[in-house]
């Protein structure tokens, strides 16, 4: 209301025709971060991307799902939360890897005292690495720098919730 009718109408109209934009590559499909830009980066079609795209978010809704229902310590609830939100959304760009941060910095905090295994490590480091030009490194190499770099901090807090509860504080309450 505050902008008037016509600018929200418009904003709608935008909006209901954007998918047209994205599905057809007169966008950077680099600067997608989802696996939906993954999917048309590679050149699937948009019929495929849409499906891969459902499948991963309903992967990482279940995931957060099983989480939170088993009452996880917070830190593995909001690292997770973070994490997937990055792989569930279809049109996700290369600043809202922000989040990423978000997640890393909670997993940190999860262990404490005992800090990131090596692995993990390794992983965060690489993928902050690859963050430094991701759009312009998947326009290149056709790889999607980014939607990979989500999708392997999904796997570093999948592995945290699967493969250590118990030990790390995260167990799950009676």
């Amino acid at each position: 209301m505050l902008f008037g009718w016509a600018t929200w109408g418009d904003f709608f109209t935008a909006a209901a025709d954007s998918h047209a934009i994205y599905e057809s590559g007169r966008i950077a499909l680099g600067g997608l971060v989802s696996p939906f830009g993954a999917v048309l980066l590679l050149g699937g079609s948009s019929t495929m991307a849409y499906a891969v795209q459902a499948a991963a978010t309903l992967t990482a809704g279940l995931l957060v799902g099983f989480v939170w229902r088993r009452h996880l310590a917070l830190p593995i609830r909001a690292a997770t939360l973070a994490a997937a939100t990055l792989v569930a959304i279809p049109v996700i760009l290369i600043y809202d890897l922000a989040l990423a941060g978000v997640a890393a910095a909670w997993l940190v905090r999860a262990r404490g005292k005992a800090g990131l295994p090596a692995w993990e490590k390794m992983v965060v480091a690489g993928s902050f690495l690859l963050l430094l030009d991701p759009r312009d490194l998947a326009e290149v190499s056709h790889v999607p720098i980014a939607p990979l770099v989500a999708l392997a901090l999904l796997v570093v807090v999948a592995t945290r919730v699967f493969g250590s509860e118990a030990r790390f504080g995260c167990a799950a309450a009676a």
